[in-house]
């Protein structure tokens, strides 16, 4: 069960979600979390699976209250802000009714696009998957001007991974210079910068996202996965890494892409002129490989 009370800090109401941690502390360390957040904002990697639990924990910094039941984990994060603002009076001003958990994230079709694999400030990747650029350094400001020719100043991206192979000044410089607010599901290669200050830049950071977007439930994993719950009714998949596309060069994960699920799809850089692809190209995409599908299983018979 979920509780939800009003917390006064700096002056501004702060709703408090408690929720009971899926692993018992393992990986957390209190059996109990309490949020300075709304239900819907506490970050999904705090109940994601085991791998994206642990490494959620290891990098999240934010204020939370831990403890062995619910009133101890609130004391637990009052006592976290008093100690960040000693010189401001915390308080509890009044419980708020009892709220759930969504499993997943709510947001609006018209506002969501994806991506994957920018791999900015990355030289070699020029080469390996063959994109059309005379180095990194042409590479990132025509992917930078097309990711901002396609997606507004208000809306979402989802980037499943592999963003930036540069340093500290370049995250910084290139998520300042992007529209949009951007998730990061981490990739193979940004495990190394989970605990770097420019992740605090993104919306969200974890392993693994389940999101709902138009009444369509989709999975979101830098990998194509084999299988999933879901896949055999119509629940998505989107993935990048494999670097798929009509240039790409590199080849070693292509032959395996014939196994998947039509609802699976390659939102990646290679696969779609080196922009984010909104939910409505997604959408006429996945719904063109089922019917694909359908005629093929038809001929088989």
């Amino acid at each position: 069960m979920t509780q939800q009370q009003v917390i006064s800090w700096l002056g501004t109401l702060y709703p408090e979600t408690i929720m009971p941690d899926r692993y018992s502390g393992i990986y957390s360390g209190g059996l109990y979390l309490a949020f300075p957040l709304r239900g819907e904002g506490v970050p999904a990697g705090a109940s994601a699976s085991d791998v994206a639990c642990a490494s959620f924990w290891s990098y999240y910094t934010q204020p939370v209250g831990k403890g062995s039941s619910p009133q101890s984990a609130h004391d637990d994060l009052i006592e976290k802000m008093r100690a960040l603002l000693p010189d401001k009076k915390v308080e509890i001003l009044q419980p708020e009714s009892i709220v759930e958990l969504r499993p997943e994230y709510t947001f609006s079709a018209d506002r969501i696009w994806f991506t994957a694999d920018t791999h900015f400030c990355h030289e070699n990747i020029v080469r390996f998957s063959g994109r059309p650029f005379k180095n990194a350094t042409e590479m990132n400001e025509e992917i930078i001007r097309r990711w901002n020719e396609t997606v507004p100043e208000d809306g979402t991206v989802f980037h499943l991974g592999d963003f930036c192979l540069g340093g500290s000044k370049d995250w910084n410089n290139i998520m300042r210079r992007l529209h949009g607010m951007i998730y990061l599901i981490l990739g193979n290669h940004d495990f190394r910068n989970i605990k770097q200050p420019f992740m605090s830049l993104f919306e969200m950071v974890t392993q693994q996202m389940t999101i709902r977007v138009g009444g369509q439930s989709i999975i979101l994993n830098h990998n194509p996965f084999l299988c999933y719950g879901g896949s055999y009714r119509d629940k998505w998949q989107l993935f990048g890494h494999v670097h798929s596309g009509p240039l790409s060069t590199t080849g070693l994960d292509l032959p395996r892409l014939k196994m998947l699920f039509p609802r699976q799809y390659d939102v990646g850089m290679d696969n779609n002129d080196f922009r984010p692809v909104s939910f409505a190209e997604v959408k006429a995409k996945i719904e063109a490989q089922v019917q694909a599908a359908r005629r093929a299983t038809r001929l088989l018979k």
